[in-house]
């Protein structure tokens, strides 16, 4: 039987549109706000255990003001004939809900209902929104003045200092930094086993019983180097061994790019020539 809409008896009675703030650890506002309604027939009988279409809208304003936002949704009624839903939470139909400015009231929630579930909404209520939530208001609310800078915090303890000589280096020995004789750093120059690099090095390792180990590879390895450096030098294990430098064209052996010496004072150096 199709029910018959008696408007004086006012179908819809709202029970009860309140907001549910919702806590976060980032105490941000909901954008949403939960609403009730007593769902009556024509005849003011509970409609129980009903699904009904409804179309909601906040008007800015007055009842017959600005809609700032509307949306339809579908609830069931329950056993005493009251729906429960969220608006924020339906299809939009224009607006959006986290863009209404609560500052800028009154609002009006207006409902227009179709008792059988679908869009043919013939009751229609209007009730204005007498209070709005602090947390929704101040989420888009005009900023309060800034309050007095707090008190300066107490001075945290001093760290552990580590003393040295000029131009150490810090190594972490694998419970603490200690400064390290080994390497110096003058700026200008490293020094490994001295800490009075020669100032025409930029690189200066000095030893009485250890050596100095170039990147070992073979001739195969060695050939796969992309794009190697003029004067990029490595030791060849295989094929002819040997040092072997890039001349900018080709790898060369050292023992065939130059003179011999046997002055312990030389200084290796590569030019254009090579070394």
């Amino acid at each position: 039987m199709k029910k018959v809409i008696n408007k004086s008896v006012h179908l819809l009675i709202i029970a009860i549109a309140h907001l549910l703030i919702s806590s976060s650890i980032f105490a941000q506002a909901p954008q949403k706000m939960s609403y009730q309604a007593v769902i009556r027939n024509s005849n003011d009988s509970l409609l129980i255990s009903t699904p009904v279409g409804m179309r909601i809208s906040l008007v800015q304003g007055s009842p017959t003001g600005t809609v700032v936002f509307s949306e339809t949704q579908t609830a069931t009624t329950n056993a005493n004939g009251l729906v429960s839903l969220q608006i924020g939470m339906g299809t939009a139909l224009s607006g959006t809900f986290a863009g209404i400015d609560w500052a800028a009231g009154p609002y009006y929630v207006k409902t227009e209902t179709d008792l059988n579930g679908g869009a043919n909404y013939i009751i229609t209520s209007s009730n204005e929104l007498l209070s709005v939530p602090y947390a929704l208001f101040s989420s888009n609310g005009t900023p309060g003045p800034e309050g007095p800078q707090g008190p300066t915090g107490l001075t945290g303890a001093t760290g552990p200092l580590v003393s040295g000589s000029q131009n150490q280096t810090l190594r972490n020995n694998g419970v603490s930094w200690e400064a390290s004789s080994l390497i110096t750093n003058t700026s200008q120059s490293v020094g490994i086993g001295t800490s009075s690099p020669n100032s025409s090095a930029i690189l200066d390792v000095q030893s009485t019983n250890k050596g100095v180990l170039f990147p070992s590879l073979t001739q195969a390895q060695r050939n796969a180097i992309v794009n190697p450096a003029n004067g990029l030098l490595i030791f060849q294990t295989d094929a002819t061994l040997g040092f072997y430098f890039y001349n900018g064209s080709s790898w060369v052996s050292i023992s065939n790019s130059g003179t011999t010496s046997t002055n312990s004072n030389n200084t290796l150096i590569y030019t254009s020539d090579g070394f």
